[in-house]
């Protein structure tokens, strides 16, 4: 059984340092979305681990924020989106 879940990960960050950062430890979980959106499907222990990764970076110019997904979502596409984020069975989310 797969215990991991989707979840969404947003960030305002303006320091440039503290954004590569954020970028770097998100892009070792996730698909980026946008700029600073990401698309992360992950255990609990992941999760922690992923928090405790980003607390670390210890953020003075912005914030991050995580949402999980709904098991119930489903996902509307529009256009040709790069990459993995085609594949239609990821669940949707606003943002």
């Amino acid at each position: 059984m797969d215990n991991s879940r989707e979840y969404v990960v947003a960030f305002d960050v303006t320091e440039n340092g503290e954004r590569r950062r954020v970028n770097k430890v998100l892009k070792r979980h996730g698909i980026r979305v946008q700029k600073s959106v990401f698309e992360v499907r992950m255990t609990k222990g992941v999760r922690q681990r992923l928090l405790h990764d980003l607390n670390a970076l210890e953020l003075e110019s912005g914030f991050i924020l995580m949402y999980r997904l709904q098991a119930n979502g489903t996902r509307e596409v529009v256009g040709v989106p790069p990459g993995d984020l085609h594949d239609e069975s990821r669940p949707a989310f606003v943002v």
